[in-house]
């Protein structure tokens, strides 16, 4: 099969990769990778000399042109141990994954750079999103690194620092009068008006595929799964 496919996870529906996030049953769609062809082409010791970021793992992402991602640096967080909680709670190991230290604050900023780079894969030039605040900072400062529009929608508690930063990264930034389902009303009527592409969770493939690299991935001598 092709190196990553779309598959329904409602009903099961496979699809060559594209950008779009819904099945015609209205399931969303995830991306499948091709594992046995990952094990005879991917090691460890090409990991080893990669740099401490996301994108370490490209092969495990949907990207045409791995050498060339829309990225800030974001993935490499490290892992905190927490002794005293370990201890309250019995546990053997517990680890808090630093993830403000991503570029603009937020796991979010992993999501972003996975979904800019296939959008810009495709020639799209326009992005918008409906966000409470982290994804609104993230769109935007990785649409500038792609030299796309942006344009956020956020209600009008969103906390200003987070609307602040999203206007110096040049996005057009809009604060509705409601909740984040009625700035997401708004991208979905803007989508065949202003032509713009709907960034919002689950509506395109690439923030859960970036999202999902915050968890790392386990070597076993057989696999490289």
């Amino acid at each position: 099969m092709e190196r990553f496919l779309l598959t329904c996870t409602r009903c099961g529906n496979t699809e060559p990769f594209d950008v779009k996030g819904k099945c015609g049953c209205g399931g969303t769609f995830l991306v499948e990778y091709d594992l046995p062809y990952l094990r005879k082409s991917w090691n460890r010791q090409s990991l080893a000399r990669r740099p401490w970021t996301m994108w370490r793992y490209r092969e495990l992402l949907p990207v045409r042109q791995q050498a060339s991602p829309v990225t800030l640096g974001e993935g490499g967080t490290p892992l905190l141990r927490l002794t005293s909680l370990e201890r309250r709670l019995g546990l053997g190991g517990l680890y808090s994954k630093r993830e403000e230290i991503n570029p603009t604050g937020s796991f979010k900023a992993r999501g972003f750079s996975v979904a800019v780079t296939l959008l810009q894969e495709r020639g799209i030039r326009k992005v918008a999103v409906n966000s409470n605040g982290n994804a609104a900072s993230a769109l935007a400062a990785y649409a500038a690194c792609a030299g796309m529009e942006a344009f956020v929608f956020v209600p009008m508690d969103c906390p200003g620092l987070i609307v602040e930063e999203a206007v110096h990264y040049g996005a057009r930034v809009f604060l509705v009068d409601g909740l984040i389902q009625d700035a997401g009303r708004i991208v979905g009527r803007g989508i065949a008006e202003q032509g713009w592409f709907h960034t919002g969770t689950l509506r395109e493939p690439g923030r859960a595929e970036g999202k999902k690299k915050r968890w790392g991935w386990k070597w076993r001598s057989s696999s490289a799964g």
